[in-house]
Order: C-alpha cells, then structure tokens, then sequence
C-alpha cells in the first residue's frame, strides 16, 4: 500500500487524517495540526484557489463581475461572493 502525503492548505502541516467524503464523493480530509477540513478535488472550476486569486486580481485591476464572469467561465454571482468573502477576510472556499 502507498502513502501519499498531503498538506494543509492553510497551515502546510502534513499531519493530515483522511475525513470522509463530500456530497460529491471528492475525498475530504482533515489537518491535525490547525482542525481544518479541505479537499484536494473540486467539481466546480470556481472552487479552485487559482480561480479565486484571479478574480481578486482581475477586479483589482478595475474589471466589472460580468467581464470577470465572462472571462474565467464561471457565474457572475460567484464572482460576487468571492469579493464579498475576500472584503470581509473569510476562507478561501465555501467547502473548507
């Protein structure tokens, strides 16, 4: 059998513990070290960190939701939520 080692997306700490699966049968797993849960798959492409720094960097640079929408392929009201949650200082992703 293999060990794979996987780290933390918040705290890099690779004492991570397997958590189930999501209502998506995307493996969860759960970070030892900070409590965390996170996933290493995501069905949606806007749940994916990268996407989520370029909507920030994007609407930094002065685009519109829509354009951002239109731009990276995702809805304009995710694009909402995740300016929403960057203002207020929240998670990265809903599923964390």
């Amino acid at each position: 059998m293999a060990t794979i080692l996987v780290k933390c997306k918040e705290c890099g700490s690779t004492h991570t513990v397997r958590n189930g699966l999501s209502k998506t049968c995307f493996q969860r797993y759960k970070c030892n070290d900070c409590g965390k849960t996170f996933r290493l798959q995501f069905e949606k492409k806007a749940y994916l960190p990268a996407v989520r720094e370029q909507v920030v960097a994007m609407s930094v640079d002065g685009s519109g939701t829509r354009d951002i929408a239109r731009v990276l392929h995702i809805d304009k009201n995710t694009v909402g939520a995740v300016l929403k949650k960057n203002r207020n200082g929240s998670g990265q992703s809903p599923c964390d």
